[in-house]
């Protein structure tokens, strides 16, 4: 019996997310690799971020069960500069506002939720925009941007 986690913290700070069988790792392991031998990735890219996905749980999460894929709402962000006497608005991406803060905001209440039953958590290195399209949490868009629907 799968013990019930309360992610009402996660909730609270309108987040969406799903809890996915671990097993989908070798899934996304072979569309990854596919893709790649397809040419469907810059080369440059692909040699720069490709190494960094690890599919196999650490050893101290070797019995893991799940995965948790969170997304959190951000708000746009503007920047205005000044230019030869002219103002110029700029929005800004999400991951260049405090992308880290949040990203560990939302980890410690992932991890306080799922410590509470006495399971362990632990961030990973996978392609986050495919796990969460996979795992029926985002939907990509116009030019592979992922997206989460509204509530």
């Amino acid at each position: 019996m799968t013990a019930k986690i309360d992610f009402d913290a996660l909730l609270q700070e309108k987040c969406t997310f799903r809890v996915v069988s671990i097993n989908h790792l070798a899934d996304l392991q072979r569309e990854i690799e596919s893709r790649t031998e397809h040419g469907q990735f810059d080369s440059e890219f692909a040699q720069q971020y490709m190494f960094r996905f690890k599919f196999t749980p650490t050893e101290e999460l070797k019995n893991a069960k799940s995965i948790i894929v969170v997304a959190m709402s951000r708000p746009l962000t503007k920047a205005i500069f000044s230019w030869n006497g002219k103002k110029h608005a700029f929005t800004l991406p999400p991951t260049y506002t405090a992308y880290d803060e949040k990203r560990i905001y939302v980890e410690r209440l992932v991890a306080d939720a799922v410590g509470r039953k006495g399971y362990k958590v632990t961030t990973s290195n996978l392609p986050l925009k495919l796990l969460a399209a996979r795992s029926g949490l985002a939907e990509y868009g116009r030019n592979n941007i992922a997206y989460v629907q509204d509530g």
